[in-house]
């Protein structure tokens, strides 16, 4: 056969190989930006540090390196993070790391680069690993590096390009879950002043209040035991009426059971609670559930018609109050109406309003601008009021596919 057609057949071979190769790389980037998009797509009321975690393990897989690992240095806590995916055990969640650990992983002085390391560099020897590549970020002080360890194959420019926006979208991700955190922890605070002042109205007052009557019969009992009597009884029905408020701040402390549970079963819950309260009576009217809301959002506007029914009963002294729920394809709306004194002032005001002139309910309206709600409150002193909050719901968060579904 003439060297010729050899010289061909070679040509072809290495065409074809060389055909392959360009497509299997442009796959691996393909699945890349499948994985940016998939994370741009996500929503703030997903669990991201999971999302973290399994980022890290799809990126594994789809750069062919034998683990990744991911920190995160968070300036207001001066805290580092990491997380971490190999092939040995599952995805890893975010751990901690000691303060000693900070400048070992994060590079302070260049806080933002794209580099290669070889076997012989030190960070390098201190992860047992032939090659290192590193992707560093920086903003508002916060810190991130991605390190890919090990990698089976080349990563050209194009894959490394990509990477890199990766890590900057990891890096946004990041910052969201501190923020969540501190959201989180601002919350449980105002709860705990909530509380804290709940029980300063209510029980320590009135137990001063006994303390303050017990000492006046011990004066009266031996000249006018008619009338100790007569004390007596009046104690004993704020004794009941102090139990009752016990038992209510009891179980606004307990947990609610929002899973898989609808808006408006959760709405009813608060209003069998009250109902079980006593003295007053409470109807909720509500359409058929057909939003998928949040647990936060549930969670948030339960409170609200349980503060709301709490301060139609205490304050108001109302004797019926109705609870109108109407849902649409991107919000709902809460009304309750109430038979109560109404509040001091009179008219219709919204949440700035009632901010600019301090009226209206404290913590019904914290919980108001928590939810990015519109509230109004309309009050006739002597007449009654109303509360009308209308929250926008987010659609459905779409899930974190596996790239190549």
């Amino acid at each position: 056969m003439p060297i010729w057609i050899y010289f061909i057949v070679a040509l072809v071979a290495a065409a074809a190989v060389a055909a392959s190769l360009w497509i299997w790389r442009d796959n691996r980037r393909r699945r890349l930006e499948q994985l940016l998009e998939a994370l741009f797509a996500m929503r703030v009321g997903q669990d991201v540090g999971q999302i973290l975690s399994e980022t890290l393990d799809q990126l594994r897989g789809i750069l062919e390196v034998r683990s990744v690992m991911f920190f995160f240095f968070e300036a207001q806590e001066e805290q580092l993070y990491r997380w971490i995916a190999s092939p040995d055990a599952a995805p890893q969640g975010m751990t901690e790391l000691s303060p000693m650990e900070n400048s070992r992983w994060i590079d302070f002085t260049s806080p933002v680069h794209l580099e290669k390391y070889g076997a012989e560099h030190a960070l390098s020897q201190r992860l047992k690993a032939n090659s290192v590549i590193s992707i560093s970020s920086m903003a508002r002080g916060n810190c991130a590096r991605l390190l890919l360890i090990d990698s089976v194959t080349d990563q050209n420019a194009g894959i490394l390009a990509t990477s890199r926006r990766l890590n900057d979208m990891m890096f946004g991700l990041a910052e969201k879950v501190f923020l969540l955190r501190r959201v989180h922890l601002r919350a449980i605070d105002e709860e705990r002043e909530r509380i804290a002042q709940d029980f300063h109205d209510g029980p320590l007052q009135t137990f001063f209040s006994f303390d303050v009557h017990l000492q006046f019969l011990r004066q009266i009992l031996k000249s006018d035991p008619e009338r100790v009597a007569g004390e007596l009884q009046s104690l004993q029905a704020m004794a009941r009426d102090q139990g009752r408020e016990l038992r209510e701040l009891i179980m606004e402390m307990r947990p609610v059971d929002l899973e898989s549970a609808s808006l408006s079963s959760v709405l009813r819950h608060a209003v069998e609670g009250s109902q079980k309260s006593g003295g007053i009576q409470v109807r909720l009217l509500a359409d058929d559930p057909m939003l998928q809301v949040p647990r936060r959002i549930c969670r948030q506007t339960y409170q609200v018609l349980r503060e709301a029914l709490n301060n139609a009963r205490k304050h108001a002294r109302a004797e019926h109050v109705v609870v109108t729920l109407q849902e649409e394809p991107d919000h709902f709306v809460l009304t309750i109406d109430d038979d109560g004194h109404g509040f001091k002032f009179s008219g219709v005001y919204d949440l700035q309003q009632m901010d600019e002139q301090r009226i209206g309910p404290v913590s019904i309206k914290q919980r108001a601008r928590q939810l990015e709600a519109e509230l109004t409150v309309e009050s006739t002193p002597g007449s009654g009021s109303r509360l009308r909050l209308r929250v926008p719901v987010p659609p459905p968060a779409p899930r974190l596919m596996e790239i190549g579904e």
